[in-house]
């Protein structure tokens, strides 16, 4: 009796192949959807980095709060120096190596807060000058070299003066 065994071998090793395959695709679909599935968890805000950058803030809110205590204190302090200084200037005496035009600091009415008057009007005058120029028709660059002022001053003046008329 022969049997016809290696024709049944052939069919089923295919099937074996066939279904090795299918395996092996179901195997790549699912590892797919796994990682697709980790990414958007990888994407997804955790909870616990909420509460991280809750921290933070706030530790950096404290560092601000800090830092401007800080420059508070040491504004107190110049001004406290400041108001020594200036009462002894009421009192006519000018500290040694100071330069002249420091004599013309002077205390307000209130004893609040000092004025200084030295070079505010001559300022005052160039600013008007170089508005005066500008409505003659002047350019920024002719008014520069009329006036010997640095040009960027001078287009500075400019563009506050138009705002202001604004």
């Amino acid at each position: 009796m022969v049997f016809d065994v290696p024709h049944y071998w052939d069919i089923a090793i295919d099937g074996i192949q066939v279904v090795l395959c299918l395996l092996i695709l179901a195997f790549v679909f699912r590892n797919r959807k796994n990682k697709e599935s980790n990414a958007s968890a990888r994407n997804r805000p955790r909870s616990g980095s909420g509460f991280n950058e809750e921290v933070f803030i706030q530790s950096l809110k404290q560092r601000i709060d800090q830092s401007l205590a800080n420059i508070a204190k040491a504004i107190a302090l110049e001004q406290g120096n400041l108001d020594k200084w200036l009462s002894s200037l009421d009192r006519g005496s000018l500290p040694a190596g100071y330069p002249p035009h420091v004599s013309q600091l002077r205390r307000t009415g209130d004893g609040e807060t000092p004025t200084i008057t030295s070079e505010v009007s001559s300022i005052d005058q160039v600013h008007e000058q170089i508005q005066s120029l500008a409505d003659q028709g002047m350019s920024a660059q002719q008014i520069s070299e009329k006036l010997k002022a640095p040009l960027g001053e001078v287009e500075l003046v400019l563009s506050l003066g138009t705002n202001a008329g604004k």
